[in-house]
């Protein structure tokens, strides 16, 4: 570290310019965090607010979190966490269907085959299959996000 003391004063004036940057950068890397959260408080509360929009299979960005869309003469919402530009029917993991839903979902048991597509309900939730499978204990439509995706 060089001698403060005996430092040219030119060399003094830039030191202290380089640590006045330095500190700038480093309030503006801690301010981040802050910004971050308030873009997606905004966003997120513009998605819940905002009305269905037809469902575009290339749309210019693709449809981004939270966005409901109308596929199927129904409505659908992001529910993936990314922007998508697939259908429903291409990722239903990423798609949760918001209208249209049957009034009499049988009841999710265990031991029975279930087909992908197919609705249950399960603790007052409607879930789709995501794979076939022959359900069991353990199970359950709320601990297994791989084979199913909640609905409305």
């Amino acid at each position: 570290m060089p001698d403060l003391v005996t430092m040219p004063f030119g060399e003094l004036e830039r030191l202290a310019e380089a640590v006045q940057e330095e500190l700038d950068r480093r309030r503006r890397l801690n301010s981040i965090p802050e910004a971050v959260a308030q873009m997606n408080a905004t966003y997120e509360q513009a998605q819940e607010t905002a009305d269905a929009v037809p469902f575009d299979p290339v749309p210019h960005f693709g449809h981004g979190p939270g966005t409901t869309v109308t596929w199927d003469g129904e409505e659908w919402k992001n529910i993936s966490g990314a922007w998508l530009t697939v259908s429903p029917a291409d990722y239903p993991l990423g798609w949760s269907q918001q209208s249209g839903l049957p009034d009499d979902v049988p009841q999710w048991e265990p031991g029975i085959d279930v087909t992908a597509g197919d609705l249950y309900e399960y603790q007052g939730t409607v879930y789709r299959v995501i794979q076939d499978h022959a359900t069991q204990e353990g199970w359950t439509p709320d601990a297994v996000p791989a084979l199913y995706t909640p609905q409305g």
